[in-house]
């Protein structure tokens, strides 16, 4: 997913680079690479005042990003209840969650969100290989509000039916 500028800043010689697929201009003596697999390039370079030649090459490794997805990408809950979050990933990464509150571990691959805010979190976790490559996933939490309120005196007598009375009392 990146692109990488190869070859030499500036320079008074004439540049052919070969093959030209995966560079935005074959003809300079520093195109950008942008392919998504590893290639070597043949440099043939020419003075053209002295018509002395030279050649050389190159050969640019790319490194697959990292495997990483969500095991889901919202989850719900009730404020005070808690729930895993976890990513699907090769082995041997290195993860980061971000932000990292209501989170149990921010280095893992799974944590655990516990908060009594309600609201919606939006939590982002990078994984990183050897390599420095990263990936992302992001997983939303909505965590609702516990119904909250005053509960007042209740009394009643149903609807007076013979033989099907109801009566309430107490407080809720």
């Amino acid at each position: 997913g990146d692109s990488l500028t190869i070859g030499v800043e500036t320079s008074p010689y004439s540049f052919t680079w070969s093959p030209t697929v995966g560079l935005d201009n074959a003809n300079t003596p520093n195109p950008i690479f942008f392919d998504t697999v590893s290639r070597s390039y043949q440099i043939d370079v020419e003075d053209v005042t002295t018509g002395c030649k030279g050649s050389d090459s190159v050969t640019v490794i790319v490194n697959n990003l990292p495997q990483l997805s969500a095991s889901t990408s919202r989850v719900s809950l009730c404020a005070n209840a808690s729930i895993q979050l976890a990513v699907n990933a090769e082995t041997g990464l290195q993860f980061s969650w971000f932000p990292t509150a209501h989170l149990s571990d921010s280095t893992s691959q799974s944590s655990i969100f516990s908060s009594d805010t309600a609201g919606v979190f939006a939590y982002v976790v990078t994984a990183t290989n050897f390599h420095g490559c990263i990936n992302s996933a992001t997983i939303k939490v909505d965590n609702f509000e516990v119904p909250n309120g005053v509960l007042t005196e209740v009394s009643g007598a149903g609807n007076k039916t013979k033989g099907d009375e109801v009566y309430v009392s107490g407080k809720l």
